[in-house]
């Protein structure tokens, strides 16, 4: 599947709700990769990375408190591998399958 069009393209989303968030933020040369929870839906969560070019990776991480919410940041930098300059493509999922649609970010 193609990564989005520009116009299309989003690097965050939340829930009609606003009871999950997630997206992808660059901080200085880093990139995190974000997950925010009304509530402690699950325990544990997945984040998938497709580069430009190669094999999608996927990490699995436990939901943290913080605050009065959930969630947890990633660091795309420590956990996926760096597949050179493009768009890369995040998913996440719970137990229960994808949370909403991919989010993207440019190296």
């Amino acid at each position: 599947m193609a990564a989005p069009a520009t116009a299309e393209a989003r690097s965050a989303y939340c829930s009609e709700s606003g009871d999950v968030c997630y997206g992808a933020a660059k901080r200085g040369s880093a990139v995190s990769l974000d997950l925010t929870l009304a509530a402690k839906y699950f325990r544990t969560f997945r984040v998938c990375v497709t580069p430009p070019r190669g094999r999608s990776s996927c990490e699995r991480f436990g939901v943290r408190r913080s605050g009065s919410v959930y969630g947890r940041e990633v660091s795309w930098n420590r956990h996926f591998p760096n597949r050179g300059r493009g768009t890369y493509r995040v998913s996440w999922h719970g137990p229960d399958g994808r949370l909403g649609p991919s989010v993207s970010f440019r190296r």
